[in-house]
């Protein structure tokens, strides 16, 4: 996959993969889900992959689920695939080896994509670019906020 940076497996969500991509065209989002699908190492045992941008560190859940919540739509940006091989040994499934599955592009739709003609930086980005000192003061007084609760 040429535009792949970086793929993560969250410890806490065995069935899901999380895939970062430097997005330059449209439709890149689905083609990066399907490809992880398709590759039986990984998609064998993945019935979730994440698509975001390359500006979102995959290891990094809370920003992945910040773009899943701020740069995805469900229509157009998902895709179903009602069944597919999957491991035998996934409670949720019907019948052995079959799972449905879903490719979620939360990357920053493009305009033919119907995304929006601009995405603005989202606020922590905002946050950190212009105040890169605020998340580790707040991260080292934390405690100290909610001394007396």
């Amino acid at each position: 996959m040429r535009n792949l940076v970086k793929l993560y497996t969250p410890v806490e969500t065995p069935s899901m993969v999380i895939v970062s991509i430097d997005k330059k065209l449209p439709g890149e989002g689905i083609e990066a889900g399907m490809m992880v699908l398709g590759y039986r190492m990984i998609g064998f045992s993945k019935k979730i992959v994440v698509v975001v941008d390359s500006d979102i560190d995959p290891t990094d859940t809370s920003r992945v689920m910040h773009a899943v919540g701020t740069r995805w739509q469900p229509d157009p940006a998902s895709l179903i695939v009602k069944q597919s091989i999957h491991i035998p040994v996934d409670p949720s499934c019907r019948e052995m080896f079959l799972s449905s599955k879903i490719v979620i592009d939360a990357t920053q739709q493009l305009d033919s994509e119907g995304g929006p003609p601009v995405f603005p930086l989202d606020n922590r980005s905002v946050v950190e670019e212009r105040a890169p000192e605020a998340f580790k003061l707040v991260e080292k007084k934390w405690a100290e906020y909610f001394k007396g609760n």
